[in-house]
């Protein structure tokens, strides 16, 4: 489970305070319980909705790798926001900009997931994908990441406002 690998990672030294700086630390932690959570709400929901038969291995596998892509776009959207400096920009300036790069790494994230699910698990066996459900999919990442924007960005303005006073004093 998530939380298996999570403790490996911390007891094998990967995730500690002393390899990675707290901020490094506080990112990375952020982003493995968020998305696990995120990804554990997508099995659960999964295996609530009965028994796939001899496909339930696919429907999970599926809710995995939505996970771990919905994981890696917010992980490039992160290097991409550090490089252009968005965290110390006008706001008005980068929320249009921050949308629609939501939107080009929901795009991203969606056809990744769909080769994935025709090469690695073969879906179109188990069941046709929906083609007219690719919008509605990408309205769904994106609304994620939306949520992880705000998150980050929030966590920016905080450290930049706790920066900022402990300069007063």
């Amino acid at each position: 489970s998530k939380n298996n690998v999570l403790i490996l990672l911390l007891r094998a030294g990967y995730l500690t305070e002393k390899t990675m700086n707290r901020r490094q630390f506080t990112y990375w932690m952020a982003q493995l319980i968020g998305w696990g959570g995120y990804t554990l709400l997508l099995v659960l929901s999964s295996l609530s909705f009965g028994d796939q038969g001899i496909h339930t291995f696919k429907v999970l596998a599926l809710q995995v790798i939505i996970g771990l892509c919905s994981f890696l776009g917010s992980h490039l959207m992160r290097g991409y926001i550090k490089r252009q400096e968005w965290a110390s920009a006008a706001l008005k300036r980068v929320i249009p900009r921050m949308l629609l790069l939501n939107l080009l790494t929901a795009i991203g994230a969606i056809i990744l997931i769909h080769v994935l699910m025709l090469t690695v698990l073969n879906w179109q066996e188990f069941r046709p994908i929906v083609w007219s459900e690719i919008p509605l999919y990408t309205f769904n990442v994106f609304m994620m990441y939306c949520i992880w924007a705000i998150f980050y960005f929030n966590f920016h303005y905080f450290e930049q406002t706790q920066q900022a006073n402990l300069e007063k004093v």
